[in-house]
């Protein structure tokens, strides 16, 4: 099978059901600690989905540096897309999935929603 993985840089514009998450790692929270939280919990949602993405070493850097991630994986000949992003404050700190796209020849379906979060606790959101 193969998987490629490639990262969202910009934040992704999406339809009226749900919207990206506009969350940032706050300044003083860009640590080691909170890249390895990152990784553990971009694999801890694939799991917990079902969705066979892998995760390279550097997705957690650049959710630190963008606030979005995307992975991508095929499956039966058909490309996904899963893109998470940030959201919190001072007081918590997520990482969410809130889309998910398919794209089959001359189709791509695309849908946004709360498809899962996780705590985080070595990460800080910025205001």
């Amino acid at each position: 099978m193969d998987r490629r993985v490639v990262f969202l840089l910009a934040c992704t514009v999406c339809g009226s059901i749900a919207c990206a998450p506009n969350g940032r790692i706050a300044d003083d929270s860009r640590t080691e600690a909170c890249n390895r939280e990152l990784l553990a919990g971009l694999a801890s949602l694939g799991t917990a989905l079902g969705l066979p993405y892998a995760v390279p070493d550097n997705s957690g850097s650049i959710l630190i540096d963008t606030g979005h991630a995307e992975l991508i994986y095929v499956q039966g000949g058909v490309k996904h897309a899963c893109r998470f992003g940030l959201k919190g404050s001072d007081a918590s700190c997520e990482l969410a999935m809130f889309e998910k796209s398919e794209y089959r020849p001359g189709v791509t379906e695309t849908r946004s929603g709360d498809y899962g979060k996780v705590a985080l606790k070595d990460c800080r959101c910025a205001r």
